[in-house]
């Protein structure tokens, strides 16, 4: 929903706004000239292509690009969505059928499988984002890098939410009692793994 709402915004401010705050000046002879509104010409000096730190755009800083201003507000806004996600609402209890009176193993198990699907939940951003003659650059107005930036950030939170899941697994399998060798006997843990 935040990508889908993302894209229309985008669309809406690259394609609509711009006809909307239009502002066309007529001299003596009638032939008309566009001048650009204050408003929006406000928004864009100041949030939409200023770089997020400094004054160098893409700067590469720690390793990482550091992206415009906007971008960076959306990134931010990304991540913390996926961590109120990973974080909220979690029903751990004693009385559970499963894990009577152990709510660390409860606790473990459900942040794993939370986890796990929150990784696999990005795979389809991951494929809308990395094509370069996609439509979404049509739609929205915006470059193939900013994109790519998009691109890479849902990557590193894929990456993330993966580990996560895995380290909160194998801590789900210690707490059972389960050594690693008994635990990795099924096939399906075995290629988790690997992969």
């Amino acid at each position: 929903m935040f990508a889908g709402l993302l894209c229309l915004v985008g669309a809406v401010t690259n394609h609509i706004l711009p006809l909307l705050l239009r502002r066309q000046s007529y001299d003596i002879e009638g032939t008309s000239s566009w001048q650009p509104n204050k408003f929006l010409t406000y928004i864009k000096r100041h949030f939409l292509l200023p770089a997020t730190f400094g004054t160098a755009h893409v700067r590469r800083r720690f390793f990482l690009s550091i992206p415009l201003r906007s971008q960076t507000i959306l990134i931010s806004l990304y991540l913390m969505i996926n961590l109120i996600f990973m974080c909220v609402d979690y029903d751990v209890f004693e009385a559970n059928l499963y894990w009577p009176g152990q709510e660390n193993v409860q606790l473990s198990r459900y942040l794993a499988d939370r986890s796990g699907i929150l990784a696999f939940a990005q795979i389809p951003l991951l494929i809308a984002f990395a094509g370069r003659n996609n439509i979404l650059i049509w739609l929205t107005g915006w470059s193939f890098s900013t994109f790519n930036v998009f691109h890479k950030w849902v990557a590193r939170v894929c990456l993330i939410h993966t580990f996560v899941h895995s380290v909160t697994y194998t801590v789900y399998g210690v707490l059972e009692g389960e050594s690693l060798s008994v635990y990795y006997e099924d096939a399906y843990l075995r290629w988790g793994v690997v992969v």
